[in-house]
């Protein structure tokens, strides 16, 4: 997978955290070393708390979001689509469909 996974494709709590599992695998990296790279970005986000999150089907809190999608190496225009996919949802607005693209499934 090249790009990463597209948050404003999820429209539930349980799809969005599906793209965050996706988005771990994109970046490559462990969840101790997602708590290395928050700790470098001067953040905390201990291993246990990625792990837990990600077991999870809820929506996150948003200081989560952006400090995980920043650890796994997303750009500040691209970590703020995935805070929008969070407010949308928390918002209870559905995804606008994107005809012809799909998010990636977690694995691929």
């Amino acid at each position: 997978m090249n790009e990463p996974p597209r948050p404003e494709l999820t429209g539930t709590p349980a799809e969005f955290v599906e793209a965050l599992r996706a988005l771990r695998i994109w970046s490559g990296l462990t969840c101790r070393q997602l708590e290395s790279k928050a700790t470098a970005l001067a953040d905390s986000l201990p291993a246990s708390t990625i792990a837990t999150t990600l077991g999870r089907a809820t929506r996150p809190r948003e200081r989560f979001v952006d400090t995980f999608a920043r650890a796994c190496g997303l750009g500040e225009e691209e970590t703020e689509l995935w805070l929008r996919a969070h407010r949308r949802i928390a918002a209870g607005v559905p995804a606008v469909p994107v005809t012809g693209l799909r998010m990636p499934a977690v694995g691929s």
